[in-house]
Formats: C-alpha cells, sequence, structure tokens
C-alpha cells in the first residue's frame, strides 16, 4: 500500500500578505507572500501559490501596504552591560596606576556614599593594580573603611575587591549556607545582591526599546561574563514565558590573556548552556579587544596581547567553532588583529570575523598582506550609520550583518527554511532619498521565531 497518498497536509501558522516584501535574496528580490510555520519560513511567493497552506488555524497577516524586510541586526551592542550598570554605583574615574590612586578613587567614592551601611561599587580595571597582592589592597581598604563591608568589583568581573569586615562577611555567610567554592555569583549575593524583579523588568523594557527600533536580534560582544550570565538568565525565564522580544547573540569579552586552557573550556561550557535554547540564545562568539594599556609600576603603554600568543588564541577559538570579532584601538593593534585573523584562515578555519578599527586604519594593500579581502569584515563596511545609500543601509541591518555573524543560513534574508524574523515598516525605506530620512520611518511591528511582536 503506498501509505505516502495519505501524507497529512502541512499548513502555515502565519500567511503575511498585501505589502511589500523585500527578501534580500537575490534570487528573489521582491515577493507578494510569505508563510511561516514552527518559527521558520515554510514558502515565499505569489499569494495564489501559498493559498494552498492556508487551514482552519492560519493567521493571514494584512501587512496593508507596509514593507517588509528580514528582521533587522544589530550587530554592535551591549545590553546586558548597560543593564548591568545602571544596578550599581559606578567607581569614580582614576588615572594612572597603582596603590595610591586607588586608594585615593576609593576615599572619594566612600565620602559621597554617606553612611550607607554597605559599600559597593562597580568600576576600574586590573592592570591598573597589576603587580598588587590581595592582601596590599586590603589592608589600603581597611585603614579607609574597617566597620562597613566595603567592595570594588571591576568593569571586566575579573576582581572583586573586599575590605576585612566584606571577606569576613562572605566566609560566614559560607560556612552557614555550607557553600565551599565561593564564586563571584555567590559573593554578590551576600554584599549586594542585585534586585532581581527591578533587573527583570529592566530587560523587558529594553527589549521593547529594540523592537520598537526594529531589531528582531541584538549581538552582545560588549558586555561581560558575568553580566552576561545575569542576562542570558533574565532572557530564559522570557523565553519559558513567551516574552522574549529578540534573539540574543552574546561573545565573550576578552580585554587581555587569561589562561587558554580555562577560557576555552569557559567558552564550550557556554555554547553547552545554550544548545536547548531554541536557537533564541547563543553564546557562540569571543571578541577580543587589542587596546594599549599602562600597568602599575610602568609608564609606557604597551599592547595587552602579544602577537603569538593572540594568534595561537584566535586558531584555538576557531577550532572549537567559536565565531570571533578582533577590535583594534592603535595602529599596531590592528596590524596584530590582521595577522591574527590570517592565521586563523592558514589553519583552514573560514568562519566569519570581523575587525573593527577605532582608530587609524592600514591601508588595504597592508590590511589584505595578511588576510584574503573576501575572508575578513571591516566594520567600516558593516556601520550602518556610515551606509552612503538607503540600499546600502538596508544591506547592512540584514544580509550583511547576518554574514558578518556567520549566521547566513538561519537570519538575514526571507528564504524557505530560515528563521521567521522580520521587519515591518509603516512604509517604503526606498522611497526615501538618504539613510537619514530613513530613520523617520516608524516600525509597524517585528516578528520573532514566528511570533508577531506588538508595539501598541
Amino acid at each position: 500500500m503506498a501509505f505516502g497518498f495519505f501524507k497529512k497536509r502541512e499548513y502555515a501558522d502565519q500567511i503575511f500578505s498585501n505589502g511589500i516584501i523585500y527578501t534580500m535574496d537575490p534570487n528573489q528580490p521582491e515577493a507578494e507572500a510569505v508563510a511561516c510555520k514552527g518559527g521558520e519560513i515554510l514558502a515565499v511567493g505569489d499569494f495564489e501559490e501559498l493559498e494552498s497552506l492556508v487551514g482552519d488555524d492560519t493567521q493571514v497577516i494584512d501587512l496593508e501596504g507596509k514593507a517588509m524586510f528580514p528582521g533587522f541586526i544589530k550587530l554592535v551592542d551591549a545590553p546586558a552591560q548597560t543593564i548591568f550598570s545602571q544596578m550599581y554605583r559606578m567607581f569614580p574615574e582614576w588615572s594612572g596606576a597603582g596603590l595610591d590612586s586607588f586608594i585615593d578613587a576609593l576615599s572619594r567614592a566612600i565620602a559621597a556614599e554617606g553612611e550607607k551601611d554597605t559599600l559597593f561599587f562597580y568600576g576600574g580595571s586590573r592592570p591598573q593594580l597589576a603587580g598588587l597582592t590581595v592582601q596590599q589592597v586590603r589592608e589600603a581598604m581597611d585603614a579607609i573603611c574597617a566597620d562597613r563591608p566595603v567592595a570594588v568589583l571591576f568593569t571586566d568581573c575579573s576582581v572583586c575587591l573586599l575590605n576585612t569586615f566584606a571577606s569576613d562577611a562572605v566566609k560566614a555567610a559560607a560556612e552557614e549556607d555550607g557553600v565551599s567554592m565561593i564564586s563571584l555569583d555567590y559573593i554578590l549575593s551576600v554584599i549586594a545582591p542585585p534586585d532581581w524583579e527591578q533587573y527583570q523588568a529592566s530587560v523587558i523594557r529594553q527589549g521593547r526599546s529594540f523592537a520598537r527600533r526594529g531589531f528582531t536580534t541584538v549581538n552582545d560582544c560588549s558586555s561581560f561574563d558575568y553580566p552576561q550570565a545575569l542576562y542570558r538568565n533574565a532572557l530564559q525565564e522570557l523565553l519559558m514565558e513567551e516574552q522574549m522580544d529578540h534573539r540574543y547573540l552574546c561573545s565573550y569579552l576578552l580585554m587581555g590573556p587569561e589562561n587558554q586552557p580555562m577560557l576555552l573550556r569557559k567558552l564550550r561550557q557556554r555554547q553547552t548552556e545554550c544548545l536547548e535554547l531554541q536557537d533564541m540564545i547563543r553564546c557562540d562568539g569571543i571578541h577580543i579587544c587589542i587596546k594599549p594599556v599602562i600597568t602599575a609600576g610602568s609608564e609606557e603603554a604597551k599592547l595587552n596581547f602579544e602577537e603569538e600568543t593572540l594568534s595561537a588564541l584566535c586558531v584555538d577559538v576557531a577550532d572549537i567553532g567559536c565565531q570571533f570579532m578582533v577590535t583594534a584601538h592603535s595602529q599596531d593593534g590592528l596590524t596584530m588583529a590582521a595577522q591574527a585573523v590570517g592565521a586563523v584562515r592558514d589553519s583552514g578555519y573560514k568562519k566569519n570575523a570581523a575587525i573593527l578599527a577605532y582608530d587609524d586604519a592600514l591601508s588595504e594593500k597592508e590590511m589584505y598582506e595578511f588576510v584574503p579581502k573576501e575572508e575578513v569584515f571591516l566594520w567600516g563596511d558593516l556601520d550602518p550609520s556610515k551606509a552612503g545609500s538607503v540600499k546600502r543601509l538596508m544591506e547592512r541591518l540584514t544580509i550583511d550583518a547576518a554574514d558578518a555573524l556567520g549566521m547566513m543560513d538561519r537570519l538575514g534574508s526571507i528564504q524557505k527554511g530560515m528563521a521567521a524574523d522580520f521587519t515591518v515598516l509603516q512604509s517604503d525605506p526606498y522611497k526615501k532619498k538618504s539613510p537619514e530620512d530613513f530613520y523617520d520611518i516608524k516600525v509597524a511591528f517585528t516578528v520573532v521565531d514566528g511570533h508577531i511582536i506588538s508595539h501598541d
């Protein structure tokens, strides 16, 4: 018996039609209708062709002449860091390096806080106290304030400095709770526990803001590991409640050399944590920031990475399947970044990478001496704010961003099998004369994983 004749007909969950649908697919630039099922695009074409996919439960959405695009991708952002920084009192900016400058800044911060029971600050960087022991710093902190807990969490969350009062409080709590390994998460839960309800509300507001601006995917490449972990936890709760407004991609931000085997284990762990999150939360990237730094005991700025160390790291990161971005803040740093990407390509890895130049840029001749032009992305070629035409702007928000993230198989265009992520605009941006005029267009609504995100 030919059981295939009795195969159940597949119907769409939604069909979008009666608008201007720009697919960003060169083989089919425009379409009349798009059918979706289970968070993926089922079919693209004329409405008559897709009419057979309409079932009793299919939602047919009338675009009413609006313009639909693949969901916009925000390629560079720091949503987790933004919210985390708003939660705590920022540590004063302090120049130079060494214990004296740190204590001066801490004294000013404590004086500004008055008689608060707990003094917790966020800011500062590890290189500024390089060469000093924890005990040296703790004794200096005790000399300023010994009768209340004082803690300073460095910006990259690599170090949390405690005075003796705070350290004793954490140890006592760990003993009472039976905790043998004291993590940063545990220290903060004792010294400065976040208001989770307030934090979650901030994440929701931020997600709505992304949606109102048309972004369906946000790439968090400028937040540190611990703030990202909090953010992912909040998003997981929203995902289970079907309230997540955007896809979240995040990269591990590396501001200096770390123990390489430990770093690779951490990256694998982050990847594993996100395997079952419906492709809505991904942690398979790394953002390596190369910049000049001044360390304690030195007056001369040096790059925070060495050439061979960086190249070896990038190759190992590519080997475990991570996407990577290298940001350079100087001419020498950009040269080093180009060489590192070249080492990855020479090792046979064809993963996408982006090099972002903030200062002087290498000439094309110098840049492509290390890596072929078609295998590297320069931020100047991806930055939406620098698009010279509306066409280039729309490409940078969609297909170009997906390409730079190595996700062209899921995002950036409207094709069968791609994620059902769309941005619907009130009017056609291609009728605008300049990219600046585009920002006057309002977003009607977005669609993420097949779910319509209303902006009411």
